[in-house]
């Protein structure tokens, strides 16, 4: 405003007290000083680039934090602090197995030992007990959290029939057992380890109580290779031949195809499917299991890549497929 006031009172006392001067010279001066007036009131200030700074952080990438900067006044000066990295969002490249591995285990998870891996080839190991005695928390490793939402489609699509003898191998803590129960089931998951057949009765207690379910449910610390004979209608398995070691497939074979009642369906969900070394979980392909399950008399009456939409996260991209068996 002072600089306002100061441009007319110059101009105004050039136009009436320099009679004398060349019309010209004073309009040059009143050009000059307009001119010098609109430099000024639009010159870069501090503040101003501060507010451009704060505009142009708040447009930039919705994953990356703007930067900030403290000031402080001391004396006749103002020190301001240089801004601190903005952290951002790392871009995800690991493969859904390299992200499973590397979740939080619980101490002496990995590796295996010889005598874990001899007695794994038999279906027996211990290493199982020691993974969840030792904690292992919903959501860490291999847990999810939630049963496959390609499980809870097939059931709302009633696709096993009512009211059927459901088994579900190595269960984890229950979540595909409380699922097929929801439905109506009669639910058996047989887990090597007490420990998580105790976690696995616990979660489906709770759970029931939001989620009521209208079959029946039960985990039981058992050896799956010991079932008895035409004891299933429907077998489940999930994430239970990948965690086998391969000298065991060919039993998981024969004790599927014993345990099956006739008329009955094993149903596999068929991850990881990737390229990787070792395991568990060991590496799986669509023909690796229906070279397993057709000599034992299995016939494929589906078996495709489960869609994106349909998989757990993580597990998506091709890496998880669907076979739905019956016996010729």
């Amino acid at each position: 405003l002072c600089f306002i006031h100061r441009s007319i009172t110059i101009t105004y006392y050039y136009h009436y007290h320099c009679d004398n001067m060349p019309a010209l010279f004073n309009r040059f001066v009143v050009l000059a000083l307009f001119v010098s007036f609109i430099a000024h009131t639009t010159a870069a200030s501090p503040l101003s680039s501060l507010s451009a700074s704060a505009a142009t952080n708040a447009d930039s990438d919705r994953y990356t934090a703007a930067p900030s900067t403290h000031c402080q006044a001391t004396g006749d000066s103002i020190n301001c602090s240089s801004p601190t990295p903005a952290p951002t969002m790392a871009t995800p490249t690991a493969t859904a197995v390299e992200a499973l591995e590397k979740k939080t285990l619980p101490t002496g998870a990995h590796p295996l030992s010889e005598e874990d891996k001899k007695q794994a080839q038999q279906g027996n190991s211990p290493h199982w007990e020691r993974v969840w005695k030792e904690g292992l928390k919903p959501g860490a490793a291999w847990d999810s959290l939630i049963p496959l939402p390609a499980l809870t489609k097939l059931l709302e699509e009633k696709a096993f029939g009512e009211g059927k003898r459901v088994v579900v191998p190595g269960c984890g803590r229950g979540y595909a057992v409380h699922e097929f129960a929801r439905f109506g089931h009669t639910v058996t998951g047989k887990e090597l380890s007490p420990s998580a057949a105790a976690e696995a009765n616990k979660y489906i207690a709770e759970k029931s109580k939001e989620s009521p379910i209208t079959g029946t449910a039960e985990v039981v610390a058992a050896n799956f290779f010991d079932s008895e004979p035409q004891s299933a209608d429907v077998i489940y398995d999930y994430t239970f031949l990948c965690a086998l070691e391969p000298e065991a497939r060919e039993k998981w074979a024969q004790t599927m195809s014993s345990m099956l009642a006739p008329g009955g369906e094993l149903v596999t969900i068929i991850f990881p499917i990737v390229e990787k070394q070792g395991g568990p979980p060991f590496p799986l392909t669509i023909e690796l299991v229906k070279a397993l399950l057709e000599p034992h008399g299995f016939k494929a009456k589906y078996l495709e890549v489960i869609p994106d939409e349909l998989c757990h996260p993580g597990r998506t991209g091709g890496k998880s497929a669907l076979g739905r068996w019956v016996k010729e």
